[in-house]
């Protein structure tokens, strides 16, 4: 009972990790993982699910403290969880973990052969879960992302095309068993649809993608609504100039005021979110040069650089184009200024 306690204790941390963004609850998360793992026997049938768990703490905490070692022993451990047992109820999910700690080790290695490992390996867990299985969506959506990076690595279009099928696949069957989860995976696919966008230049996927990005406003309590707006009035704007239907750029300068509307007090992107605003008003003067648009956009501008959060040459970028009102229609001002 005492590692179970431990166990869920830690899983109950690093989820309120999400929420706060406390390094506290990391920290402490690990810790009851660990002890957790320390007192199950190690041929109990809990044992591998304790590993992978504490794999999974240790990945979240480097991807947020950036510490190797905790990368290097989340690895260890996962593949240690997914080849204890093979015949274990859980290893899909086990070697699904395991695919995603490998997709991080290459995020921060860029080896190839980690991409590699981390695409079997979830491959295989997909390959492993039945049809109606409530996990089978994020199944998808981890396989999705690995090739979606593969595509990155290797140009195959064929590849991305794969990761969108698989992504649109995980959100349509989380639609019913986890919203949270399709949440996730609609996000995922519009940022892959933009990719396919760039090389197409498809209005097909270009709309598609909008479409995705509209189904994630669905909750209005989430956190990251101001983020989600902020992508869906970037993908407006550039639908506008791509087919120049002003009522495009209108409500994408609509959803840019809203996000900025919804900042909360703290928001890690909040310079991404009041310079997506200024963009856009931006471009709507160029096509209107109504004074007013300008106006914001500088206002807007002015409290994006005031946020601190852009770098050194992002600010100087922002004042050199907000300047370029002079010189005519310069459309291209904030074409890939996605959040």
């Amino acid at each position: 009972m005492q590692a179970a306690a431990e166990h869920d204790l830690g899983v109950a941390l690093w989820r309120r990790f999400f929420f706060n963004r406390q390094q506290a609850d990391l920290d402490e998360a690990v810790t009851a993982l660990r002890r957790a793992v320390a007192l199950t026997p190690a041929g109990a049938a809990d044992y591998p699910v304790c590993v992978s768990g504490l794999a999974v703490a240790l990945r979240t905490r480097f991807e947020h403290a950036r510490v190797r070692r905790d990368l290097d022993e989340a690895v260890t451990l996962s593949h240690t969880a997914a080849t204890l047992d093979p015949s274990h109820p859980r290893m899909p999910i086990l070697q699904s973990n395991l695919g995603q700690v490998l997709q991080t080790l290459f995020d921060h290695t860029a080896a190839p052969e980690d991409l590699a490992q981390a695409e079997a390996a979830s491959r295989a867990a997909l390959a492993a879960t039945p049809p109606d299985d409530p996990e089978r969506p994020e199944m998808l959506r981890i396989l999705s992302a690995t090739l979606c990076r593969q595509f990155e690595l290797h140009g195959d279009r064929k590849t991305l095309d794969e990761a969108i099928i698989g992504a649109r696949e995980s959100a349509r069957l989380a639609s019913a068993v986890n919203p949270a989860a399709q949440l996730t995976a609609l996000v995922q696919l519009a940022s892959q649809l933009h990719r396919r966008y760039d090389l197409t230049h498809s209005p097909e996927d270009l709309d598609h993608a909008i479409d995705a990005e509209r189904q994630t406003m669905a909750d209005p309590r989430d956190p990251d609504r101001p983020g989600r707006l902020s992508n869906l009035s970037a993908s407006l704007q550039a639908r506008f100039e791509l087919l120049d239907h002003i009522e495009d750029l209108d409500e994408a300068v609509e959803k840019a005021r809203e996000a900025v509307a919804t900042l909360p007090a703290v928001y890690d992107d909040r310079t991404t979110v009041l310079h997506r605003l200024a963009t856009t008003l931006f471009a709507r003067y160029l096509h209107s040069r109504q004074p007013t648009d300008l106006n914001e956009a500088i206002v807007a501008g002015a409290d994006a650089v005031q946020a601190g959060t852009e770098d050194a040459a992002g600010q100087a970028d922002l004042h050199i184009r907000l300047e370029f009102h002079a010189a005519g229609p310069f459309r291209a001002f904030g074409r890939s200024g996605r959040h």
